[in-house]
């Protein structure tokens, strides 16, 4: 997939891209930083994606997977020396 091809049809899709990843990670700075990081992704991927028969659906798929890993990171627990949970789920408490 040439870079033409690429901007012609990925980056379209990046406007119904931003509403679904914004619902997913709900902050507008991680949603945008997501957006630029998962065009790149793609950009990686582009050989893989001339092969698919739906782009649109591997795009959204991709978009998908990409926010859950970036929730998982998120939700892991840190404790203190005395062991008292200090971060779980992206919550100081």
């Amino acid at each position: 997939m040439t870079e033409q091809e690429f901007k012609n049809s990925v980056l379209p899709f990046s406007r119904k891209l931003y509403p679904m990843l914004k619902r997913i990670l709900r902050e507008e700075e991680e949603t945008r930083d997501a957006l630029q990081d998962l065009i790149v992704k793609l950009w990686n991927k582009r050989h893989e994606l001339k092969k698919c028969q739906n782009q649109k659906a591997y795009i959204f798929t991709v978009a998908r997977n990409y926010c859950f890993d970036l929730l998982k990171k998120k939700r892991t627990a840190r404790f203190s020396e005395n062991g008292e949970l200090l971060f779980f789920n992206g919550r100081s408490r």
